[in-house]
Protein backbone atom coordinates (compact mmCIF):
# COMPACT_ATOMS: atom_id res chain seq x y z
CA UNK A 1 0.00 0.00 0.00
CA UNK A 2 1.50 3.29 -0.78
CA UNK A 3 2.24 5.61 1.55
CA UNK A 4 1.13 9.60 2.06
CA UNK A 5 4.59 11.29 1.97
CA UNK A 6 5.02 13.44 -1.13
CA UNK A 7 7.85 14.97 -2.18
CA UNK A 8 8.22 17.88 -4.35
CA UNK A 9 11.69 18.35 -6.16
CA UNK A 10 13.42 21.76 -7.79
CA UNK A 11 16.04 22.73 -9.22
CA UNK A 12 17.54 22.78 -5.92
CA UNK A 13 17.09 18.94 -5.68
CA UNK A 14 19.38 18.17 -8.43
CA UNK A 15 22.24 21.09 -7.51
CA UNK A 16 22.32 18.80 -3.86
CA UNK A 17 22.87 16.16 -5.76
CA UNK A 18 25.26 18.02 -7.92
CA UNK A 19 26.58 21.31 -7.58
CA UNK A 20 27.43 21.52 -11.54
CA UNK A 21 23.07 20.88 -11.93
CA UNK A 22 22.17 24.58 -12.59
CA UNK A 23 19.56 26.73 -10.41
CA UNK A 24 17.30 28.56 -13.05
CA UNK A 25 19.37 31.90 -13.46
CA UNK A 26 22.31 30.02 -13.87
CA UNK A 27 21.57 28.41 -16.34
CA UNK A 28 20.27 31.44 -18.65
CA UNK A 29 23.36 33.02 -17.81
CA UNK A 30 25.41 30.19 -19.23
CA UNK A 31 23.31 29.70 -22.65
CA UNK A 32 23.12 33.12 -23.08
CA UNK A 33 27.06 32.89 -22.95
CA UNK A 34 27.04 30.18 -25.43
CA UNK A 35 25.11 31.53 -27.79
CA UNK A 36 26.76 34.45 -27.94
CA UNK A 37 24.21 37.25 -26.91
CA UNK A 38 26.53 40.23 -25.41
CA UNK A 39 23.15 41.76 -24.11
CA UNK A 40 20.76 40.12 -22.42
CA UNK A 41 17.72 41.71 -20.01
CA UNK A 42 18.16 39.29 -17.77
CA UNK A 43 20.12 39.32 -13.87
CA UNK A 44 20.41 41.63 -11.02
CA UNK A 45 21.44 44.82 -12.89
CA UNK A 46 18.63 44.07 -15.63
CA UNK A 47 15.73 43.14 -13.39
CA UNK A 48 14.00 40.26 -14.95
CA UNK A 49 14.81 36.37 -14.44
CA UNK A 50 15.58 34.10 -17.18
CA UNK A 51 11.82 32.60 -16.73
CA UNK A 52 10.61 36.29 -16.88
CA UNK A 53 12.90 36.79 -20.23
CA UNK A 54 11.81 33.41 -21.74
CA UNK A 55 7.95 34.48 -21.17
CA UNK A 56 8.49 38.24 -22.70
CA UNK A 57 10.64 36.34 -25.58
CA UNK A 58 8.01 33.83 -26.35
CA UNK A 59 4.76 36.14 -26.30
CA UNK A 60 3.76 38.27 -28.35
CA UNK A 61 4.28 41.71 -27.43
CA UNK A 62 1.55 44.51 -28.87
CA UNK A 63 4.80 47.57 -29.30
CA UNK A 64 6.89 45.22 -31.50
CA UNK A 65 6.35 44.29 -35.20
CA UNK A 66 5.23 40.94 -36.49
CA UNK A 67 8.98 40.55 -37.89
CA UNK A 68 10.63 41.29 -34.59
CA UNK A 69 8.01 39.10 -32.73
CA UNK A 70 9.13 36.31 -34.75
CA UNK A 71 12.46 37.19 -34.79
CA UNK A 72 11.69 36.70 -30.30
CA UNK A 73 10.25 33.12 -30.88
CA UNK A 74 13.05 32.06 -33.08
CA UNK A 75 15.17 33.14 -30.10
CA UNK A 76 13.19 31.83 -27.66
CA UNK A 77 13.49 28.32 -29.49
CA UNK A 78 17.31 28.76 -29.50
CA UNK A 79 17.27 29.64 -25.49
CA UNK A 80 14.76 26.32 -24.90
CA UNK A 81 16.97 23.88 -27.13
CA UNK A 82 19.96 25.34 -25.56
CA UNK A 83 19.24 25.20 -22.07
CA UNK A 84 17.82 21.25 -23.09
CA UNK A 85 21.27 20.72 -24.33
CA UNK A 86 23.33 22.31 -21.66
CA UNK A 87 21.42 20.15 -18.93
CA UNK A 88 21.62 16.85 -21.13
CA UNK A 89 25.98 17.91 -21.31
CA UNK A 90 25.51 18.91 -17.22
CA UNK A 91 23.78 15.16 -16.49
CA UNK A 92 26.46 13.25 -18.55
CA UNK A 93 29.45 14.59 -16.56
CA UNK A 94 27.37 14.47 -13.13
CA UNK A 95 26.52 10.78 -13.77
CA UNK A 96 30.27 9.73 -14.10
CA UNK A 97 30.71 9.92 -10.77
CA UNK A 98 29.70 8.07 -7.71
CA UNK A 99 26.30 9.26 -6.69
CA UNK A 100 26.14 11.05 -3.24
CA UNK A 101 25.17 8.41 -0.40
CA UNK A 102 21.88 9.99 0.99
CA UNK A 103 20.40 9.96 -2.79
CA UNK A 104 20.79 6.27 -2.53
CA UNK A 105 19.07 6.23 0.87
CA UNK A 106 16.57 8.73 -0.08
CA UNK A 107 15.36 6.09 -3.28
CA UNK A 108 15.27 3.15 -1.15
CA UNK A 109 13.49 4.70 1.69
CA UNK A 110 11.09 6.16 -1.08
CA UNK A 111 10.76 2.27 -2.66
CA UNK A 112 9.88 1.09 1.20
CA UNK A 113 7.55 4.30 2.00
CA UNK A 114 6.06 3.82 -1.55
CA UNK A 115 6.45 7.22 -1.51
CA UNK A 116 4.81 9.76 -4.17
CA UNK A 117 8.06 11.61 -5.45
CA UNK A 118 6.76 15.20 -8.02
CA UNK A 119 9.44 16.85 -10.03
CA UNK A 120 9.95 20.16 -11.82
CA UNK A 121 13.35 19.06 -13.42
CA UNK A 122 14.26 17.28 -16.56
CA UNK A 123 17.44 15.82 -15.42
CA UNK A 124 17.60 11.86 -14.73
CA UNK A 125 19.42 11.48 -11.69
CA UNK A 126 16.87 9.91 -9.30
CA UNK A 127 16.17 7.37 -12.11
CA UNK A 128 20.01 6.62 -12.87
CA UNK A 129 20.17 6.16 -8.52
CA UNK A 130 17.15 3.93 -8.43
CA UNK A 131 19.26 1.86 -11.45
CA UNK A 132 22.62 2.50 -9.81
CA UNK A 133 21.58 0.01 -7.00
CA UNK A 134 19.53 -2.71 -8.52
CA UNK A 135 16.35 -2.32 -5.83
CA UNK A 136 14.54 -5.73 -6.22
CA UNK A 137 11.07 -6.01 -4.98
CA UNK A 138 11.08 -8.83 -2.15
CA UNK A 139 7.51 -10.23 -3.50
CA UNK A 140 8.70 -11.64 -6.57
CA UNK A 141 12.60 -11.21 -7.02
CA UNK A 142 11.57 -8.38 -9.84
CA UNK A 143 14.35 -5.59 -10.57
CA UNK A 144 12.35 -2.46 -9.75
CA UNK A 145 13.40 -0.30 -13.20
CA UNK A 146 12.70 3.13 -14.45
CA UNK A 147 8.96 1.93 -16.02
CA UNK A 148 7.83 1.07 -12.63
CA UNK A 149 8.47 4.17 -11.04
CA UNK A 150 7.40 6.39 -13.85
CA UNK A 151 4.07 4.04 -14.28
CA UNK A 152 5.16 3.79 -17.85
CA UNK A 153 4.01 7.31 -18.55
CA UNK A 154 5.26 8.06 -20.89
CA UNK A 155 5.51 4.68 -22.92
CA UNK A 156 8.67 3.38 -24.38
CA UNK A 157 8.75 2.41 -28.40
CA UNK A 158 6.48 -0.46 -29.16
CA UNK A 159 9.95 -2.91 -30.01
CA UNK A 160 10.77 -2.97 -25.65
CA UNK A 161 8.62 -5.49 -24.20
CA UNK A 162 6.60 -3.79 -20.60
CA UNK A 163 8.44 -4.84 -17.79
CA UNK A 164 7.29 -7.25 -15.00
CA UNK A 165 4.35 -6.16 -12.80
CA UNK A 166 5.27 -5.28 -9.67
CA UNK A 167 3.19 -7.40 -6.44
CA UNK A 168 3.72 -4.86 -3.52
CA UNK A 169 5.02 -1.79 -6.12
CA UNK A 170 7.70 0.86 -5.67
CA UNK A 171 7.90 4.37 -5.49
CA UNK A 172 6.42 6.61 -7.93
CA UNK A 173 7.93 9.69 -10.24
CA UNK A 174 6.19 12.43 -11.66
CA UNK A 175 7.55 14.41 -13.87
CA UNK A 176 5.17 17.44 -14.53
CA UNK A 177 7.58 19.46 -17.09
CA UNK A 178 9.24 16.17 -19.14
CA UNK A 179 12.80 14.59 -19.26
CA UNK A 180 15.87 14.88 -21.40
CA UNK A 181 15.04 11.34 -22.36
CA UNK A 182 11.38 11.83 -23.74
CA UNK A 183 10.35 12.56 -27.17
CA UNK A 184 7.33 14.27 -28.88
CA UNK A 185 6.69 15.05 -32.97
CA UNK A 186 6.45 18.44 -33.76
CA UNK A 187 3.50 20.52 -33.43
CA UNK A 188 1.64 17.58 -31.70
CA UNK A 189 -0.71 18.63 -28.90
CA UNK A 190 -2.25 15.37 -28.52
CA UNK A 191 0.60 13.68 -27.62
CA UNK A 192 -0.21 10.96 -28.94
CA UNK A 193 3.72 10.20 -30.37
CA UNK A 194 4.97 10.85 -27.02
CA UNK A 195 7.66 8.38 -25.92
CA UNK A 196 10.71 7.87 -23.91
CA UNK A 197 14.15 6.41 -24.58
CA UNK A 198 14.85 3.17 -22.71
CA UNK A 199 17.30 3.98 -19.70
CA UNK A 200 20.05 1.51 -19.54
CA UNK A 201 22.43 2.30 -17.14
CA UNK A 202 22.75 4.00 -13.52
CA UNK A 203 26.07 6.05 -12.74
CA UNK A 204 28.93 5.19 -14.62
CA UNK A 205 29.53 5.09 -17.85
CA UNK A 206 26.58 6.29 -20.09
CA UNK A 207 25.55 5.11 -23.68
CA UNK A 208 23.57 7.88 -24.95
CA UNK A 209 21.10 7.31 -27.98
CA UNK A 210 23.02 6.73 -31.17
CA UNK A 211 21.64 8.04 -34.71
CA UNK A 212 20.59 4.51 -35.41
CA UNK A 213 18.50 4.03 -32.17
CA UNK A 214 17.55 7.49 -32.76
CA UNK A 215 15.90 7.38 -36.28
CA UNK A 216 14.15 4.21 -35.63
CA UNK A 217 12.86 4.93 -32.34
CA UNK A 218 12.06 8.89 -32.72
CA UNK A 219 12.18 9.99 -36.50
CA UNK A 220 12.03 13.20 -36.49
CA UNK A 221 11.04 13.66 -32.78
CA UNK A 222 11.97 16.58 -30.24
CA UNK A 223 12.99 16.58 -27.01
CA UNK A 224 9.52 16.81 -24.95
CA UNK A 225 10.59 19.70 -21.65
CA UNK A 226 8.45 22.20 -20.78
CA UNK A 227 10.06 25.57 -20.95
CA UNK A 228 10.69 27.68 -17.88
CA UNK A 229 7.90 30.61 -18.71
CA UNK A 230 5.68 31.54 -16.40
CA UNK A 231 2.71 30.78 -19.19
CA UNK A 232 3.03 27.06 -19.37
CA UNK A 233 -0.37 26.49 -21.02
CA UNK A 234 0.30 25.09 -24.62
CA UNK A 235 2.53 22.78 -22.99
CA UNK A 236 -0.35 20.91 -20.90
CA UNK A 237 -2.36 20.00 -23.52
CA UNK A 238 -1.67 16.74 -24.20
CA UNK A 239 -2.46 13.65 -22.51
CA UNK A 240 -0.01 12.30 -20.42
CA UNK A 241 1.12 15.40 -18.96
CA UNK A 242 -2.99 16.13 -18.04
CA UNK A 243 -2.49 12.60 -16.43
CA UNK A 244 0.76 12.86 -14.49
CA UNK A 245 -0.83 16.97 -13.34
CA UNK A 246 -3.71 14.83 -12.36
CA UNK A 247 -1.86 11.93 -10.79
CA UNK A 248 0.07 14.92 -8.62
CA UNK A 249 -2.98 16.19 -7.58
CA UNK A 250 -4.91 13.06 -6.14
CA UNK A 251 -1.17 12.52 -4.52
CA UNK A 252 -1.49 15.91 -2.62
CA UNK A 253 -5.30 15.40 -1.55
CA UNK A 254 -4.23 12.13 0.15
CA UNK A 255 -0.71 13.71 1.83
CA UNK A 256 -0.25 13.12 5.32
CA UNK A 257 3.15 15.69 4.82
CA UNK A 258 4.21 16.92 1.75
CA UNK A 259 8.61 18.05 1.80
CA UNK A 260 8.91 20.62 -0.93
CA UNK A 261 12.49 19.92 -2.02
CA UNK A 262 14.74 22.67 -3.72
CA UNK A 263 11.65 24.21 -5.53
CA UNK A 264 11.21 27.76 -4.63
CA UNK A 265 7.67 27.90 -4.99
CA UNK A 266 7.15 31.40 -7.13
CA UNK A 267 4.08 32.63 -7.25
CA UNK A 268 4.36 33.69 -10.84
CA UNK A 269 3.66 29.78 -11.48
CA UNK A 270 -0.02 30.29 -10.80
CA UNK A 271 -0.64 26.51 -11.94
CA UNK A 272 1.25 25.24 -9.14
CA UNK A 273 -0.20 27.77 -6.64
CA UNK A 274 -3.39 27.17 -7.67
CA UNK A 275 -3.00 23.39 -7.12
CA UNK A 276 -1.57 23.59 -3.67
CA UNK A 277 -4.09 26.70 -2.65
CA UNK A 278 -6.53 24.16 -3.23
CA UNK A 279 -5.02 21.09 -1.44
CA UNK A 280 -4.05 23.12 1.83
CA UNK A 281 -6.93 25.52 2.20
CA UNK A 282 -8.88 22.08 2.81
CA UNK A 283 -6.16 19.99 5.07
CA UNK A 284 -4.13 20.59 8.28
CA UNK A 285 -0.98 18.61 6.52
CA UNK A 286 2.07 19.19 7.22
CA UNK A 287 4.51 21.04 4.90
CA UNK A 288 8.08 20.86 5.52
CA UNK A 289 10.65 23.11 3.28
CA UNK A 290 13.77 22.00 2.57
CA UNK A 291 15.42 25.17 1.07
CA UNK A 292 18.89 26.63 1.73
CA UNK A 293 16.95 29.87 2.44
CA UNK A 294 13.47 28.60 3.05
CA UNK A 295 11.67 31.69 4.93
CA UNK A 296 9.75 33.16 1.62
CA UNK A 297 8.97 29.55 0.26
CA UNK A 298 7.65 29.44 4.19
CA UNK A 299 5.71 32.90 3.84
CA UNK A 300 4.00 31.96 0.84
CA UNK A 301 3.24 28.23 1.84
CA UNK A 302 1.53 29.63 4.55
CA UNK A 303 0.28 32.14 2.15
CA UNK A 304 -1.70 29.10 0.37
CA UNK A 305 -3.09 27.92 3.34
CA UNK A 306 -0.73 25.88 5.06
CA UNK A 307 -1.00 26.00 8.93
CA UNK A 308 1.47 23.59 9.70
CA UNK A 309 4.39 24.35 8.13
CA UNK A 310 8.63 23.98 9.78
CA UNK A 311 11.74 23.98 7.36
CA UNK A 312 14.91 22.46 6.80
CA UNK A 313 17.54 25.12 5.58
CA UNK A 314 21.74 25.15 5.39
CA UNK A 315 24.09 24.25 2.79
CA UNK A 316 23.20 20.81 3.50
CA UNK A 317 19.57 20.90 4.23
CA UNK A 318 18.60 17.68 1.46
CA UNK A 319 21.34 15.79 3.05
CA UNK A 320 20.40 16.41 6.91
CA UNK A 321 16.34 16.21 5.64
CA UNK A 322 16.67 12.62 4.36
CA UNK A 323 19.07 11.52 7.42
CA UNK A 324 16.05 12.74 9.56
CA UNK A 325 13.09 10.96 7.50
CA UNK A 326 14.92 7.64 7.76
CA UNK A 327 15.65 7.82 11.42
CA UNK A 328 11.81 8.86 11.74
CA UNK A 329 11.03 5.55 9.80
CA UNK A 330 13.45 4.01 11.98
CA UNK A 331 11.81 4.64 15.45
CA UNK A 332 8.32 4.00 14.18
CA UNK A 333 9.20 0.54 13.12
CA UNK A 334 10.90 -0.41 15.94
CA UNK A 335 7.55 1.45 17.89
CA UNK A 336 5.32 -0.36 15.93
CA UNK A 337 7.03 -3.56 15.60
CA UNK A 338 7.74 -4.12 19.33
CA UNK A 339 4.14 -3.53 20.10
CA UNK A 340 2.26 -6.33 17.41
CA UNK A 341 0.25 -9.09 18.77
CA UNK A 342 2.02 -11.71 17.32
CA UNK A 343 -0.28 -14.46 17.47
CA UNK A 344 0.78 -17.92 15.24
CA UNK A 345 3.53 -15.51 13.70
CA UNK A 346 5.97 -15.40 17.03
CA UNK A 347 7.57 -18.37 15.42
CA UNK A 348 8.51 -17.05 12.01
CA UNK A 349 11.90 -15.55 10.74
CA UNK A 350 13.70 -12.49 10.34
CA UNK A 351 15.38 -11.79 7.07
CA UNK A 352 16.43 -8.50 6.08
CA UNK A 353 16.85 -6.79 3.42
CA UNK A 354 18.74 -3.85 1.88
CA UNK A 355 17.07 -3.69 -1.28
CA UNK A 356 19.99 -4.64 -3.36
CA UNK A 357 20.19 -7.28 -5.63
CA UNK A 358 23.21 -9.44 -4.53
CA UNK A 359 24.97 -12.42 -7.00
CA UNK A 360 24.68 -14.72 -4.09
CA UNK A 361 21.67 -13.33 -1.81
CA UNK A 362 19.54 -10.78 -1.36
CA UNK A 363 18.02 -11.63 2.18
CA UNK A 364 20.13 -12.41 5.66
CA UNK A 365 18.80 -13.75 8.22
CA UNK A 366 18.22 -12.70 11.61
CA UNK A 367 21.15 -14.56 13.39
CA UNK A 368 22.13 -13.33 16.72
CA UNK A 369 20.35 -10.39 18.47
CA UNK A 370 22.82 -8.22 20.84
CA UNK A 371 21.11 -5.78 23.63
CA UNK A 372 23.57 -2.83 24.93
CA UNK A 373 21.74 -1.90 28.01
CA UNK A 374 23.47 0.98 28.79
CA UNK A 375 22.77 2.80 25.18
CA UNK A 376 19.32 1.15 24.51
CA UNK A 377 20.71 -0.51 21.61
CA UNK A 378 19.68 -2.98 19.87
CA UNK A 379 21.86 -4.67 16.96
CA UNK A 380 20.38 -7.49 14.78
CA UNK A 381 23.57 -9.69 13.50
CA UNK A 382 22.65 -11.52 9.81
CA UNK A 383 23.79 -14.00 7.89
CA UNK A 384 23.38 -14.76 4.44
CA UNK A 385 20.17 -16.62 3.90
CA UNK A 386 21.04 -18.27 0.52
CA UNK A 387 19.12 -17.50 -2.74
CA UNK A 388 16.39 -15.60 -3.07
CA UNK A 389 13.24 -16.22 -0.39
CA UNK A 390 10.91 -17.66 -2.60
CA UNK A 391 12.77 -20.14 -3.70
CA UNK A 392 13.88 -21.30 -0.60
CA UNK A 393 10.18 -21.38 0.46
CA UNK A 394 9.33 -23.50 -2.45
CA UNK A 395 11.28 -26.26 -1.22
CA UNK A 396 9.14 -26.51 1.89
CA UNK A 397 5.38 -26.57 1.09
CA UNK A 398 4.75 -26.35 4.69
CA UNK A 399 6.19 -23.37 4.83
CA UNK A 400 7.81 -24.67 7.99
CA UNK A 401 11.96 -22.79 8.54
CA UNK A 402 12.45 -23.22 11.86
CA UNK A 403 15.84 -23.27 13.11
CA UNK A 404 18.00 -22.63 16.40
CA UNK A 405 17.89 -19.01 14.58
CA UNK A 406 15.76 -16.06 16.81
CA UNK A 407 12.26 -15.59 15.91
CA UNK A 408 9.92 -12.86 15.59
CA UNK A 409 9.06 -13.12 19.15
CA UNK A 410 12.60 -12.92 19.95
CA UNK A 411 13.38 -9.95 17.89
CA UNK A 412 9.89 -7.73 19.16
CA UNK A 413 11.12 -9.37 22.67
CA UNK A 414 14.48 -7.30 22.60
CA UNK A 415 13.21 -4.73 21.08
CA UNK A 416 10.19 -3.69 23.58
CA UNK A 417 13.11 -2.28 25.59
CA UNK A 418 14.74 -0.53 23.06
CA UNK A 419 15.16 3.16 22.07
CA UNK A 420 17.20 2.52 18.68
CA UNK A 421 17.74 -0.46 16.53
CA UNK A 422 20.28 -1.61 13.42
CA UNK A 423 20.56 -4.28 11.02
CA UNK A 424 23.84 -5.57 10.48
CA UNK A 425 23.86 -6.56 6.35
CA UNK A 426 27.51 -8.36 5.27
CA UNK A 427 29.44 -6.46 7.45
CA UNK A 428 27.59 -3.22 7.41
CA UNK A 429 25.40 -1.61 9.74
CA UNK A 430 21.95 0.08 8.40
CA UNK A 431 19.27 1.38 9.45
CA UNK A 432 15.79 -0.43 9.67
CA UNK A 433 13.06 1.30 8.17
CA UNK A 434 9.99 -0.54 7.34
CA UNK A 435 8.86 -4.47 7.35
CA UNK A 436 5.89 -6.60 5.82
CA UNK A 437 5.59 -11.02 5.66
CA UNK A 438 7.00 -12.65 3.08
CA UNK A 439 4.24 -14.80 1.81
CA UNK A 440 4.56 -18.64 0.70
CA UNK A 441 4.85 -18.91 -3.55
CA UNK A 442 1.33 -20.17 -3.04
CA UNK A 443 0.23 -17.12 -1.20
CA UNK A 444 -1.48 -19.90 1.42
CA UNK A 445 0.57 -18.46 4.72
CA UNK A 446 3.92 -15.93 5.86
CA UNK A 447 6.76 -17.57 6.24
CA UNK A 448 8.95 -14.91 7.26
CA UNK A 449 8.93 -11.58 8.06
CA UNK A 450 11.10 -9.10 6.15
CA UNK A 451 12.77 -5.71 7.62
CA UNK A 452 13.96 -3.30 5.31
CA UNK A 453 16.86 -1.24 6.04
CA UNK A 454 19.11 1.75 4.61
Amino acid sequence: MASRDVLIFGAGFSHAVAPMMPLLDRLGSEIAKQLGLASVPMGPSNGLSFEEWLTLLSSDQPHLSSVENAENVALFERLKDAAAQFLIDCEATVLLDAPPPWLLDLVKWMHYRKSTAITFNYDRLVEAALLSIDLVEWTASNRVTESHILENLPRLPPEFNPAPELRSGTFRLLKLHGSLGWWISPHDEAGSTLLRSPATTGFGPQYPLNDGEQSRWFPGAELFVVPPTISKTGYYRNFVTRELWRKTYKALGAAQRIAIVGYSLPPSDLTVNGMLEAVLRNSDVEVVVVNNHPDSVVAQVKKLGGTTVRSVGGNDCVKNYVESVIKESSEHFSKRLSSLTLGSQGGLPVVATDGVLDMKHMFNRVASIDVDSETRKVTLRTRPFGNVLQNAAAAMPDGNMATPYPSLNDVVLALASADSVEVEIDGNLKTPVGWESALHPNGSQPIAKVLYAV
